[in-house]
C-alpha cells in the first residue's frame, strides 16, 4: 500500500440478506489520493454496494477495507471517524435527507460528531453560503426541487470536510444547466483538496472530467487506468455494453493520415480541444478537413 492511496479494498465479497448472488465478489481496488476518479459499469454491477462498504454502511462478508493504510473497524467511534473522512452522497437525495429544513439537515452530521453548538452553527452557515443555499436555510425539505435537494445532500456531506467524496450517479435526473452547476461545484471541491470518486453511466462526463477510471462488471473490477487508456478500448467496452465516448468514436473515425505522430493522449477531451485539433488539421497542405466541415 502506498501513501498515494486513500481507500483500498482487497478481496471484498458482499451478499445482501436474502440475495442468492453476491453484489460484489473478490473485488480489489485502490482509490488514488488527489484525483477525480470515475466508476463505470452497468446497473447491478456493484457500484453502489462498493460505496456502501467504503463508507462503512455495509460490512463485507470477506475481505478488508483500508483507509489510509489502516483496516477499517466497525465500532461506533471508528465508523463516525470514517464517515467524516469518507463522505457519501447517494443517488436519491430522499434516502439521505433526514431533517425538517435545509439548515437542520446540513447540521445533522456535525451533531453526530458531537461538536459544540457554536461550531455547528458556524460550519452550517459557511456551508449554506458555499453552496448558495442561504435563502433556503429555513425551507422545508419537501418543498425543494430535485436539484436543490441534491445540493443540500452535497452540502451536508461537505460540511464535514471529508478527504474523499463518493458520489453515486450525481447527475441522474438533472437538466443540463443543473449538471453544469454541479460539475463546477465538484471542480471547486477538488481544487480545495478533496479527492472524488463518482459512479456514473455518463461516458461523456467520464471522458471529459476524470483523471482515473475504474470499470466494474458482475461485482468485480475489470478495467482501470487513465481515460486515454481505458475509454479508447472499443472492443472491451462494447463487450461490457458500455460503448465509447462520442469524442473518442469521432477521433477513431478520422483518417489515419490526419493523426500521424499522435497517440491516444492527443484525443480531444473538450470542444475547445477539438477546435484546436481541427485548426491544426486544416493548416496541413495535403488534406484539409476544415474545408470539408465548412461545405
Amino acid at each position: 500500500m502506498t501513501t498515494t492511496t486513500l481507500l483500498q479494498a482487497t478481496g471484498l465479497h458482499y451478499t445482501y440478506p436474502g440475495a442468492k448472488e453476491p453484489a460484489i465478489r473478490d473485488l480489489t481496488l485502490s482509490v488514488p489520493a488527489g484525483k477525480k476518479s470515475v466508476l463505470l459499469g452497468r446497473n447491478g454491477c456493484g457500484k453502489s454496494t462498493l460505496f456502501l462498504t467504503a463508507n462503512g454502511l455495509c460490512r463485507p462478508d470477506e475481505g478488508t477495507v483500508f483507509w489510509q493504510g489502516k483496516p477499517v473497524t466497525y465500532d461506533r467511534r471508528s465508523l463516525l471517524a470514517l464517515r467524516r473522512d469518507v463522505g457519501l452522497v447517494l443517488q436519491d437525495p430522499e434516502q439521505q435527507l433526514v431533517a425538517g429544513t435545509v439548515a437542520e439537515d446540513i447540521s445533522y452530521g456535525l451533531c453526530n460528531q458531537g461538536l459544540p453548538d457554536r461550531e455547528v452553527k458556524e460550519k452550517v452557515q459557511a456551508a449554506l453560503e458555499r453552496f448558495q443555499l442561504t435563502e433556503l436555510a429555513d425551507r422545508p425539505l419537501h418543498q425543494l426541487s430535485l436539484g436543490q435537494k441534491k445540493r443540500v445532500s452535497l452540502a451536508g456531506v461537505m460540511v464535514l470536510s471529508p478527504q474523499l467524496l463518493l458520489l453515486d450517479e450525481p447527475t441522474a435526473y438533472l437538466d443540463p444547466s443543473q449538471t453544469r452547476r454541479l460539475i463546477e461545484e465538484l471542480e471547486q471541491i477538488h481544487q480545495a483538496g478533496t479527492a472524488i470518486l463518482m459512479a456514473t453511466h455518463d461516458l461523456e462526463l467520464a471522458w471529459s472530467w476524470a483523471d482515473w477510471v475504474f470499470v466494474m462488471e458482475n461485482g468485480r473490477l475489470v478495467m482501470q487506468g487513465e481515460p486515454h487508456e481505458v475509454l479508447v478500448s472499443a472492443e472491451e467496452l462494447e463487450a461490457l455494453q458500455l460503448g465509447l465516448p462520442q469524442m473518442v468514436a469521432l477521433w477513431q473515425a478520422l483518417p489515419v493520415r490526419w493523426k500521424e505522430q499522435m497517440t491516444n493522449r492527443d484525443i480531444p477531451r473538450s470542444i475547445d480541444e477539438w477546435r484546436a485539433r481541427l485548426a491544426m488539421f486544416d493548416s496541413r497542405k495535403d488534406e484539409k478537413p476544415g474545408y470539408l466541415l465548412k461545405r
